[in-house]
Protein backbone atom coordinates (compact mmCIF):
# COMPACT_ATOMS: atom_id res chain seq x y z
CA UNK A 1 0.00 0.00 0.00
CA UNK A 2 0.83 3.99 -0.44
CA UNK A 3 2.36 5.31 2.30
CA UNK A 4 0.72 8.47 1.98
CA UNK A 5 -2.67 9.40 -0.40
CA UNK A 6 -3.38 12.98 -1.15
CA UNK A 7 -6.82 12.93 -1.86
CA UNK A 8 -8.28 15.71 -3.48
CA UNK A 9 -11.78 16.20 -3.41
CA UNK A 10 -15.05 19.17 -4.28
CA UNK A 11 -17.65 16.28 -2.51
CA UNK A 12 -17.07 16.90 1.36
CA UNK A 13 -19.69 13.87 1.89
CA UNK A 14 -17.86 11.67 -0.14
CA UNK A 15 -14.57 12.69 0.45
CA UNK A 16 -15.86 12.18 4.70
CA UNK A 17 -17.09 8.59 3.41
CA UNK A 18 -13.84 7.60 1.68
CA UNK A 19 -11.36 9.14 4.91
CA UNK A 20 -13.61 6.88 7.23
CA UNK A 21 -12.97 4.05 4.95
CA UNK A 22 -9.47 4.14 4.41
CA UNK A 23 -8.95 5.30 8.23
CA UNK A 24 -10.48 1.60 8.83
CA UNK A 25 -7.47 0.06 6.59
CA UNK A 26 -4.57 1.85 8.13
CA UNK A 27 -4.41 5.48 6.91
CA UNK A 28 -4.27 8.27 9.04
CA UNK A 29 -5.62 11.73 8.53
CA UNK A 30 -2.95 13.89 8.90
CA UNK A 31 -3.87 17.27 7.22
CA UNK A 32 -6.57 18.61 6.10
CA UNK A 33 -6.92 21.91 3.37
CA UNK A 34 -9.85 23.45 2.24
CA UNK A 35 -8.99 25.46 -1.16
CA UNK A 36 -11.03 28.16 -2.91
CA UNK A 37 -10.35 27.63 -6.02
CA UNK A 38 -13.70 29.07 -7.30
CA UNK A 39 -14.16 32.58 -6.03
CA UNK A 40 -17.57 34.26 -5.80
CA UNK A 41 -19.06 30.84 -5.70
CA UNK A 42 -19.53 28.75 -3.27
CA UNK A 43 -17.62 25.87 -4.37
CA UNK A 44 -14.60 24.84 -2.29
CA UNK A 45 -12.23 22.22 -3.33
CA UNK A 46 -10.83 20.36 -0.15
CA UNK A 47 -7.44 18.38 0.27
CA UNK A 48 -6.61 15.58 2.75
CA UNK A 49 -3.19 13.78 3.64
CA UNK A 50 -3.28 10.28 4.99
CA UNK A 51 -0.66 8.22 6.07
CA UNK A 52 -0.22 5.08 6.18
CA UNK A 53 0.34 3.96 9.68
CA UNK A 54 0.74 0.05 9.19
CA UNK A 55 3.97 1.08 7.44
CA UNK A 56 5.59 2.69 10.62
Amino acid sequence: RPEKIVYVSCNPKTQKEDVIRLNEIGYKVEKIQPVDQFTHTPHIENIVVLKNIKND
